[in-house]
C-alpha cells in the first residue's frame, strides 16, 4: 500500500535536487558572461564580482611571500607596491582594474582577491599592463610564450611599437648571504637590463645600442648619423628609446 507513495516522493526529491543544480549552474553560466563582457574603468576599483571571475580564469595560490622575508636590499617585484592594472588571456579575456604587482624572479603575477587575499595566478597570462599614478605612466609587459617561443622564459616590458618593436628585460637575480655567527640568511636582489627588437617576427637582443645600426642595415646611415647628433650612447632606456622611434619614423615616411 505504501510502495507507490514512497517512490513518488523519492521522485519528487530527486526531481527538486537536480532542478537546483542545474539552476546554481545557469546562474554561475550567466554571472560568467557578464563578468568577462564587462570592463571597468582603468584606475577604478575592481568589483567583487570581476576578482571572482578572475580567480575563476586565473586560479590563485595563496602566498605569504616567506621566500621573499630575509631580502634586505633590493626588490623581486616590477613594482614592490601594489597598483592598479589590467590582465589579458590568450583566449581575448581582459580584466580590468586589478590590484596587483609583477614578480619578475619567479615571473608570476601576484593579485587581490575578492577579500584581500595575495593570490598569485597560476594560468599563463599574456600581457599585464600596469597604472603608475605617480608618474601617470602605462607599463606594459608581455609574456614571452607571445612574443616568440624561441626566447628565455618571462616578462618583457614592450617600450614602442611601429615597425620594429622595442623590448625591455628587466633581469633580476638572488644572492644569498649567511651572516657571521648567525643561522639565518640575507637576500640581496640585483637588477639588469636588456634590451631586444622584434622584426619581422625575429626577437633579437641588443646587446649595445652601438650595434643597432647594423641590425638595421637599411638605414644604417641615418641610425648613425642621428645617434651622433643627439649623442645616444646607451646608458639608459631613453637612449634605446630615442633610436627606435626616429627608426620607425623613417620607414613609415610616404
Amino acid at each position: 500500500m505504501n510502495v507507490l507513495p514512497e517512490r513518488l516522493h523519492d521522485l519528487i526529491f530527486f526531481n527538486i535536487g537536480f532542478m537546483k543544480i542545474l539552476l546554481a549552474a545557469f546562474v554561475l553560466l550567466l554571472s560568467g558572461n557578464g563578468f568577462s563582457q564587462t570592463v571597468i574603468g582603468f584606475g577604478k576599483t575592481s568589483s567583487g564580482a570581476a576578482l571572482t571571475s578572475l580567480t575563476f580564469s586565473v586560479g590563485g595560490i595563496s602566498t605569504v611571500n616567506a621566500q621573499y622575508s630575509a631580502i634586505v636590499e633590493g626588490s623581486a617585484f616590477y613594482n614592490e607596491a601594489f597598483v592598479t592594472g589590467k590582465i589579458m588571456l590568450s583566449d581575448g579575456q581582459i580584466f580590468d582594474s586589478i590590484t596587483m604587482r609583477l614578480d619578475l624572479v619567479d615571473n608570476t603575477v601576484h593579485y587581490l582577491s575578492a577579500n584581500g587575499e595575495e593570490l598569485v595566478a597560476n594560468a599563463l597570462i599574456k600581457t599585464v599592463i600596469l597604472y603608475d599614478s605617480a608618474s601617470q605612466k602605462v607599463i606594459h609587459f608581455d609574456y614571452s610564450d607571445f612574443i616568440t617561443p624561441s626566447v628565455e622564459k618571462g616578462w618583457y616590458q614592450l617600450i614602442d611599437t611601429g615597425v620594429v618593436r622595442l623590448y625591455k628585460r628587466h633581469h633580476k637575480s638572488i644572492r644569498q648571504n649567511k651572516a657571521y655567527n648567525s643561522a639565518t640568511h640575507e637576500q640581496y636582489i640585483t637588477t639588469t637590463y636588456e634590451y631586444y627588437i622584434l622584426i619581422n617576427a625575429v626577437f633579437t637582443q641588443v646587446k649595445k645600442l652601438k650595434l643597432l645600426p647594423d641590425m638595421l642595415q637599411h638605414k644604417k646611415t641615418e641610425l648613425l648619423e642621428y645617434m651622433n647628433v643627439h649623442n645616444l650612447t646607451g646608458k639608459s632606456e631613453k637612449d634605446y628609446l630615442a633610436l627606435i622611434t626616429y627608426y620607425n619614423s623613417l620607414v613609415t615616411k610616404k
